[in-house]
């Protein structure tokens, strides 16, 4: 399971990189001399796209906060477990001497 996670995730910021690098190309498109010979609907399929390419990004990167998170708890849990000999199914049967 682990492994099929960590493809996901590097797959994932492969794709993140790639939107990045679409959304500043878009982000350039205005400031060249032939922006302005576009028609009125060019310009705005130019902004819904600009929008989609923003919109991807920010997905991708609460994905990718959320993914660290649920891999920083899961690392604490597995630290707390092998640090803790009273910590486990085994606890219970555990009883100190005296």
């Amino acid at each position: 399971m682990d492994r099929n996670w960590n493809e996901l995730l590097q797959e994932l910021r492969v794709l993140q990189t790639g939107a990045q690098i679409i959304g500043g190309f878009l982000l350039t498109l205005p400031f060249q001399q032939r922006f302005s010979t576009l028609t009125e609907l060019e310009k705005w399929l130019h902004l819904v796209l600009v929008v989609l390419a923003t919109m991807t990004t920010g997905l991708m990167l609460v994905l990718q906060c959320c993914s660290r998170a649920a891999g920083q708890n899961q690392n604490q849990a597995r630290s707390q477990k092998t640090s803790n000999p009273n910590s486990g199914p085994k606890a219970a049967q555990c009883r100190p001497l005296g």
